[in-house]
């Protein structure tokens, strides 16, 4: 789970990030998910890859803004209604 969730993500960031560096503009979008935030039932491998995701997603985001290199997580999910 943290392989595919959080390394695999973290090991294409770093291969994106060099030449939107070099361009000096460039977006990054990560795939998180509401259960990092949550939790479900069953799912703790899950969600603790997922809330990793967030921490890249946030620390890439306050390294790589000076850059003009946007970084953000895309969180889908099941809403209840009000």
């Amino acid at each position: 789970m943290l392989d595919v969730n959080l390394t695999g993500a973290m090991t294409c960031a770093r291969a994106a990030v060099g030449p939107m560096i070099r361009q000096r503009d460039g977006h990054l979008i990560n795939l998180s998910s509401f259960a990092a935030r949550a939790g479900t039932r069953g799912q703790a491998n899950y969600a603790a890859a997922k809330a990793g995701l967030i921490g890249l997603t946030q620390s890439l985001a306050a390294e790589l803004g000076p850059r003009n290199v946007r970084v953000n997580a895309v969180m889908p999910g099941v809403l209840r209604r009000p």
